[in-house]
């Protein structure tokens, strides 16, 4: 069985803290403070593509 192809739009990982408390930036501030996958979607997501979320981060984690 072939696997299919899976890119992430966006792996961040930060190299030092934030310069700004992470509670001005809100949710932005909270993502910069660790590593993290991001997934850029035009329209509210489905059930699927959420499950294909997290199949992207768990590869990316036990890789």
């Amino acid at each position: 069985m072939m696997s299919e192809k899976r890119e992430i739009d966006v792996l961040f990982t930060p190299t030092k803290p934030v310069p700004t408390p992470p509670d001005t930036l809100g949710l932005l501030g909270k993502l910069a403070q660790t590593t993290c996958l991001l997934k850029v979607y035009r329209n509210a997501v489905n059930a699927d593509q959420i499950r294909d979320c997290i199949g992207k981060l768990i590869t990316v984690i036990f890789r």
